[in-house]
């Protein structure tokens, strides 16, 4: 959906490279639940899906 609708709000806490990104970055601690991902994600709204782009970026 996100590549071929060009939908700018996509995220999903359950991708482990986007959870393991926000970890890396001190946005979220270590073994936190999928609840708190979605949190702070939501600071990247109408944007969450080119903010992770950036965070899957991150990792490389």
């Amino acid at each position: 959906k996100l590549f071929s609708l060009g939908d700018e709000d996509i995220f999903s806490s359950k991708d482990a490279a986007l959870r393991r990104a926000m970890e890396i970055s001190g946005m979220v601690t270590l073994g936190s639940d999928h609840k708190q991902y979605d949190l702070y994600a939501n600071k990247w709204k109408p944007f969450r899906s080119i903010a992770s782009l950036h965070l899957w970026r991150s990792l490389d």
